[in-house]
């Protein structure tokens, strides 16, 4: 029976080890681009909120850490919010990657980019993904 106990332990342990080098892996690599990456958490199929963003994400779109959580409508300026709520309602309507072309403002300068939404599912939440190449 300890031997099972152990093996147990073990397990655990390195479930652990694993999930903890997968977050900090993610976090490398999320924030090594230069790209704008949010994760939106998807509520209700239409309600869109602030999950995660990258350092870019959060240096070129005026957002914070505070942000977190909150809705598109609750961060954004109304015209800004009411097109990407209509970008992302298509995202899960069809449940596949969507590609467009938008702009931002940074530093004073418009700047057009290619944004990609991504859905996903982590431990039974949708997701979208969002990058925006500033290229």
């Amino acid at each position: 029976m300890s031997q099972i106990k152990q093996q147990l332990h073990v397990d655990v342990q390195d479930k652990e080890c694993s999930d903890k080098m997968e977050n900090i892996i993610n976090e490398i690599i999320l924030n090594a681009v230069d790209d704008l990456v949010y994760l939106m958490k998807v509520d209700n199929g239409t309600v869109f909120s602030y999950f995660y963003a990258n350092k870019a994400g959060y240096k070129h779109a005026n957002i914070s850490h505070s942000s977190l959580g909150l809705t598109l409508q609750e961060v954004l300026s109304s015209s800004l919010a009411e097109l990407l709520q209509e970008k992302y309602e298509m995202v899960v309507q069809n449940n596949v990657p969507l590609t467009f072309q938008d702009a931002i403002q940074i530093n004073d300068e418009e700047i057009i980019g290619e944004s990609i939404l991504t859905p996903f599912v982590l431990q039974g939440t949708l997701l979208i993904k969002s990058e925006k190449s500033l290229d």
